[in-house]
Protein backbone atom coordinates (compact mmCIF):
# COMPACT_ATOMS: atom_id res chain seq x y z
CA UNK A 1 0.00 0.00 0.00
CA UNK A 2 1.24 3.47 -0.86
CA UNK A 3 -0.20 6.78 0.35
CA UNK A 4 0.75 10.25 -0.82
CA UNK A 5 -0.28 13.33 1.11
CA UNK A 6 1.19 16.81 1.08
CA UNK A 7 4.32 15.78 -0.82
CA UNK A 8 5.05 12.82 1.49
CA UNK A 9 4.92 9.21 0.39
CA UNK A 10 4.20 6.44 2.89
CA UNK A 11 4.70 2.83 1.80
CA UNK A 12 3.52 -0.17 3.80
CA UNK A 13 4.84 -3.48 2.50
CA UNK A 14 2.90 -6.35 4.00
CA UNK A 15 3.57 -9.71 2.36
CA UNK A 16 0.46 -11.80 1.72
CA UNK A 17 2.29 -14.72 3.32
CA UNK A 18 2.39 -12.75 6.58
CA UNK A 19 -1.31 -11.92 6.39
CA UNK A 20 -2.01 -15.62 5.71
CA UNK A 21 -0.23 -16.47 8.98
CA UNK A 22 -2.00 -13.75 10.99
CA UNK A 23 -5.55 -14.33 9.76
CA UNK A 24 -5.99 -17.79 11.34
CA UNK A 25 -5.03 -16.24 14.69
CA UNK A 26 -8.20 -14.14 14.67
CA UNK A 27 -10.90 -16.09 16.50
CA UNK A 28 -14.22 -14.52 17.43
CA UNK A 29 -17.91 -15.02 16.74
CA UNK A 30 -17.61 -13.67 13.18
CA UNK A 31 -14.12 -14.78 12.10
CA UNK A 32 -12.65 -18.23 12.65
CA UNK A 33 -9.81 -20.02 10.82
CA UNK A 34 -9.72 -17.38 8.08
CA UNK A 35 -13.44 -17.61 7.36
CA UNK A 36 -16.06 -14.93 7.99
CA UNK A 37 -19.55 -15.96 9.12
CA UNK A 38 -22.22 -14.05 7.21
CA UNK A 39 -25.37 -15.49 8.79
CA UNK A 40 -25.49 -12.96 11.63
CA UNK A 41 -26.40 -9.97 9.44
CA UNK A 42 -30.20 -9.57 9.36
CA UNK A 43 -29.98 -7.78 6.00
CA UNK A 44 -28.48 -10.93 4.46
CA UNK A 45 -30.82 -13.53 5.95
CA UNK A 46 -32.42 -15.61 3.25
CA UNK A 47 -29.96 -14.46 0.60
CA UNK A 48 -27.87 -17.11 -1.14
CA UNK A 49 -24.74 -15.02 -1.71
CA UNK A 50 -22.92 -17.99 -3.20
CA UNK A 51 -25.75 -18.42 -5.72
CA UNK A 52 -25.73 -14.71 -6.50
CA UNK A 53 -21.99 -14.87 -7.18
CA UNK A 54 -22.41 -17.94 -9.43
CA UNK A 55 -25.04 -16.07 -11.48
CA UNK A 56 -22.83 -12.99 -11.76
CA UNK A 57 -19.82 -15.15 -12.65
CA UNK A 58 -21.72 -16.63 -15.59
CA UNK A 59 -22.98 -13.23 -16.81
CA UNK A 60 -21.46 -11.76 -19.95
CA UNK A 61 -18.95 -8.94 -19.56
CA UNK A 62 -20.45 -5.50 -19.09
CA UNK A 63 -21.86 -3.07 -16.57
CA UNK A 64 -23.86 -4.73 -13.79
CA UNK A 65 -24.77 -1.71 -11.66
CA UNK A 66 -24.62 1.99 -12.48
CA UNK A 67 -25.66 4.66 -10.00
CA UNK A 68 -25.77 8.26 -11.15
CA UNK A 69 -26.20 10.48 -8.11
CA UNK A 70 -25.97 14.14 -7.29
CA UNK A 71 -22.53 13.63 -5.71
CA UNK A 72 -21.05 11.31 -8.32
CA UNK A 73 -21.27 8.08 -10.23
CA UNK A 74 -20.67 4.45 -9.21
CA UNK A 75 -20.24 1.64 -11.70
CA UNK A 76 -19.80 -2.08 -11.04
CA UNK A 77 -18.87 -4.23 -14.01
CA UNK A 78 -17.44 -7.56 -15.05
CA UNK A 79 -14.64 -7.28 -17.57
CA UNK A 80 -12.64 -10.28 -18.71
CA UNK A 81 -11.17 -11.92 -15.64
CA UNK A 82 -11.95 -9.06 -13.22
CA UNK A 83 -14.73 -7.37 -11.29
CA UNK A 84 -14.40 -3.58 -11.43
CA UNK A 85 -15.83 -0.94 -9.13
CA UNK A 86 -15.41 2.67 -10.21
CA UNK A 87 -16.49 5.60 -8.05
CA UNK A 88 -16.27 9.03 -9.64
CA UNK A 89 -17.35 11.52 -7.01
CA UNK A 90 -17.14 15.27 -6.70
CA UNK A 91 -14.22 15.03 -4.28
CA UNK A 92 -12.83 11.54 -4.80
CA UNK A 93 -12.14 8.88 -7.37
CA UNK A 94 -11.81 5.20 -6.49
CA UNK A 95 -10.97 2.27 -8.76
CA UNK A 96 -11.10 -1.31 -7.44
CA UNK A 97 -10.10 -4.23 -9.66
CA UNK A 98 -10.47 -7.76 -8.23
CA UNK A 99 -9.61 -10.94 -10.14
CA UNK A 100 -12.60 -13.29 -10.55
CA UNK A 101 -10.43 -16.12 -9.19
CA UNK A 102 -10.13 -14.21 -5.89
CA UNK A 103 -13.91 -13.83 -5.61
CA UNK A 104 -14.33 -17.52 -6.53
CA UNK A 105 -11.99 -18.42 -3.66
CA UNK A 106 -13.85 -16.09 -1.29
CA UNK A 107 -17.08 -17.98 -2.01
CA UNK A 108 -15.43 -21.43 -1.81
CA UNK A 109 -16.44 -21.93 1.85
CA UNK A 110 -19.76 -23.18 3.19
CA UNK A 111 -23.05 -21.48 2.35
CA UNK A 112 -22.88 -19.11 5.33
CA UNK A 113 -19.17 -18.25 5.13
CA UNK A 114 -16.64 -16.28 3.14
CA UNK A 115 -13.18 -17.85 2.95
CA UNK A 116 -10.89 -14.84 3.29
CA UNK A 117 -7.81 -17.03 3.68
CA UNK A 118 -8.52 -18.81 0.36
CA UNK A 119 -9.10 -15.42 -1.28
CA UNK A 120 -5.72 -14.17 -0.01
CA UNK A 121 -4.01 -17.26 -1.41
CA UNK A 122 -5.73 -16.77 -4.78
CA UNK A 123 -4.67 -13.12 -4.73
CA UNK A 124 -1.06 -14.18 -4.21
CA UNK A 125 -1.33 -16.59 -7.15
CA UNK A 126 -2.88 -13.93 -9.41
CA UNK A 127 0.44 -12.21 -9.97
CA UNK A 128 1.53 -8.61 -9.77
CA UNK A 129 -1.31 -6.14 -10.31
CA UNK A 130 -2.94 -3.03 -8.98
CA UNK A 131 -6.06 -3.61 -6.87
CA UNK A 132 -7.10 -0.18 -5.60
CA UNK A 133 -6.38 3.38 -6.67
CA UNK A 134 -7.99 6.25 -4.78
CA UNK A 135 -7.53 10.02 -4.88
CA UNK A 136 -9.37 12.88 -3.23
CA UNK A 137 -7.49 15.89 -4.53
CA UNK A 138 -4.98 16.13 -1.68
CA UNK A 139 -4.23 12.43 -1.11
CA UNK A 140 -3.58 9.36 -3.21
CA UNK A 141 -3.78 5.76 -2.06
CA UNK A 142 -2.69 2.76 -4.09
CA UNK A 143 -2.88 -0.93 -3.12
CA UNK A 144 -1.30 -3.58 -5.28
CA UNK A 145 0.16 -7.07 -5.28
CA UNK A 146 3.92 -6.96 -5.70
CA UNK A 147 5.24 -10.25 -7.03
CA UNK A 148 8.65 -9.55 -5.48
CA UNK A 149 7.05 -9.58 -2.01
CA UNK A 150 5.07 -12.79 -2.59
CA UNK A 151 7.35 -15.44 -4.13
Amino acid sequence: METERGGETVKINLPLSTVEKILPLVDNEHVKQGKVKITGDPDLRGTDLHGVWEALRETADGDLVTVDGSEGKVRVSKTGSHMLVLVDGEEEKVEVKVPLAVVDALFSAGPDELDVLAALRALGESGEQELVRMSDGSSKIRIWVDATQNP
